[in-house]
């Protein structure tokens, strides 16, 4: 029963006639965006999609990180830049975050500013 009420609601919110215009069209695309956070809160995927937003993040700063550091070694400022990074880890906890800070220095130390 629930899964034909899902089916009917997407449908409705998100099938062909979901874009069309006037105060109807405008409801639907209002009401999409709570529909879906429901919707993924009762089939579990909000959690999904957090942890991969996580991962996606992690994966995308160091090498956001890496050139960073080359563009600053090249003028002589990389230094300056390990008190933000440890800034940013800090919500891990004391421990953990100076061993992610100091691992993210060490990776961005070997990349080369003449690759840059």
């Amino acid at each position: 029963m629930w899964t034909r009420i899902w089916a009917l609601l997407d449908r409705w919110l998100f099938g062909p006639a979901a874009g069309s215009a006037g105060l109807l069209g405008q409801c639907r695309r209002l009401l999409r965006y709570p529909y879906a956070v429901v919707r993924d809160l009762a089939r579990g995927e909000i959690n999904l999609r957090a942890m991969s937003l996580v991962y996606t993040t992690l994966l995308s700063l160091i090498p956001l990180l890496a050139f960073s550091f080359a563009i600053l070694k090249a003028f002589g400022g990389h230094h300056d830049l390990e008190p933000i990074v440890y800034e940013f880890f800090s919500p891990v906890g004391g421990a953990a975050a100076t061993e992610l800070t100091n691992r993210v220095v060490q990776f961005a130390s070997h990349v080369s500013s003449g690759l840059v």
